[in-house]
């Protein structure tokens, strides 16, 4: 199993290292979610966001609703 692992993350650095791209992992300030970035590596610019910005929004605002809901009850 480890060895599958293991060959499975070098196909994985393998495909972004051809195809000029990097993978970035962060936590986000709004909700502490993991976020996976995909960058064109010469100039930098977004490709891909996991999950997209607009989901983080939505996951923020559905937390002040639930946070407003849960306070107005007690």
């Amino acid at each position: 199993m480890r060895d599958q692992v293991d060959q499975a993350v070098k196909n994985i650095n393998d495909f972004f290292q051809m195809s000029r791209r990097t993978m970035q992992f962060s936590v986000s300030e709004n909700t502490g979610k993991m976020v996976i970035e995909i960058k064109d590596e010469t100039t930098g610019e977004l490709i891909r966001q996991i999950p997209s910005e607009e989901i983080l929004q939505l996951e923020k605002k559905l937390d002040e609703v639930q946070g407003l809901l849960f306070s107005r009850k007690a």
